[in-house]
């Protein structure tokens, strides 16, 4: 095991003017989702309104409850047989959303994986891999996406066998889809965008057989907040009281002090294609993202997190200042952080090359913003776990004399 260090302080007048980028994600009124994607990122910052916080805790109260408007015990809610793995039963107080619900502010590790398996051989180092995540103490496993090459076949059975891996953890596994998946499957019919074996079609199977209930993967599971539960086409908007697109595969988790999310952002230019029904399609998921993360970092603030976790699947190049298909998710990460003040964590895969940075350093003077990419393809036998510190989780600096609130370590199998 290795522990790997990240690679001036920010001004004030810095940070305001990083402030004033929360424009393009936190909009007052949250029904006005088409705002979200399209403010500019210098307009003045705004604050949330009274009645814009009760939508937030609306939604909140939602999640803690049945239908009928019981509270739902977190160890009744167990997969239905859709699930890969079938019947298990749910962690008992384990990453409710964005309140804990052991209260317990504690040290605790968790592991991070990506971009694997790519084919047989990267079958048998996962095999070793999730033995050695298995034999080690930690509260969950991350999968950032990527369960198969770009050239394998995007079937129902590859997809399953895949996912199958994953839900032999003996850990509750929280997986974010990647682009393999689904974006690099086939041609779209502009007469049949959902057509079977096109992109659509792929994460419509996607969502129907791993994100049609509230829980991680794993022997164990582990209860997570989902921007919605289901949707039947990603093409089509919710039409809940909020008019907003909302996406189950988007989820969140609090585990004593730090609020973990995932948004929707792959690879492949994060599938912003020419064609009307992917374009929609990307333009609805930039939405639904700018609106949940938006969400989880003012509900992880309204509830006393110290650190905030965003995992997604792509590397979206923030070395590049650059217009593509991940530029409003820049912005929008860049706004959250600066605006945050503790410790952020931005957790990736997507180009397969592990590495640990405060990448918003130099370039927004970000101190408080680690990046961590995992090992992928064809280094599969090879794994990160990351460690959190509550006590080093100071605003804005780390403290030398605590260290790191997120400590990195590399494993081998």
């Amino acid at each position: 095991m290795q522990a790997v260090p990240p690679s001036q302080p920010v001004s004030a007048s810095r940070r305001r003017a990083l402030r004033g980028m929360t424009a393009a994600v936190t909009v007052p009124s949250l029904a006005a989702a088409s705002l979200v994607a399209s403010a500019r990122a210098d307009a003045p910052a705004p604050t949330f309104s009274d009645a814009a916080l009760s939508e937030l805790d609306g939604l909140h109260r939602q999640h803690h409850q049945a239908p009928g408007g019981a509270h739902v015990p977190e160890a009744s809610r167990g997969a239905s047989a859709e699930h890969p793995a079938g019947q298990r039963v749910a962690h008992d107080g384990w990453g409710s959303g964005t309140i804990p619900s052991d209260h317990n502010d504690r040290p605790f590790t968790f592991g991070f994986i990506g971009d694997t398996p790519y084919n047989r051989l990267d079958q048998q180092g996962l095999k070793r891999v999730m033995a050695g995540l298995d034999d080690t103490e930690l509260e969950f496993v991350l999968h950032v996406g990527d369960i198969k090459s770009r050239g394998e076949r995007c079937s129902d059975i590859l997809l399953s066998d895949r996912l199958e891996m994953l839900d032999r953890s003996q850990h509750p596994l929280v997986y974010t889809p990647g682009d393999n998946e689904w974006t690099d499957c086939g041609w779209i019919d502009p007469d049949d965008p959902f057509a079977p074996g096109t992109p659509l079609d792929r994460l419509h199977w996607l969502r129907t057989h791993v994100y049609h209930h509230p829980e991680s993967l794993g022997a164990k599971r582990m209860r997570v907040e989902q921007q919605r539960q289901m949707i039947t086409q990603l093409s089509v908007k919710d039409s809940n009281d909020l008019n907003q697109p909302r996406l189950p595969e988007n989820m969140r988790w609090r585990i004593g002090s730090l609020q973990f999310c995932t948004i929707h952002v792959v690879g492949s230019n994060n599938a912003m294609f020419s064609t009307p029904a992917m374009r929609e399609a990307w333009a609805l998921r930039q939405q639904a993202n700018a609106i949940w993360l938006t969400e989880t970092a003012v509900l992880a603030k309204r509830y006393g997190a110290k650190g905030l976790v965003i995992a997604t699947h792509a590397n979206m190049g923030f070395e590049a200042a650059r217009n593509d298909g991940w530029t409003a998710t820049r912005q929008a990460i860049v706004a959250t952080a600066a605006d945050f003040g503790g410790p952020v964590a931005f957790l990736h895969g997507d180009t397969h090359i592990f590495r640990t940075d405060r990448l918003l350093l130099k370039s927004h003077g970000l101190e408080n913003f680690t990046r961590v990419e995992c090992f992928g393809s064809p280094f599969t036998w090879q794994w990160v776990t990351i460690r959190w510190n509550p006590e080093a989780a100071t605003p804005i600096r780390p403290d030398p004399e605590r260290g790191p609130a997120f400590r990195i370590y590399t494993h081998h199998a």
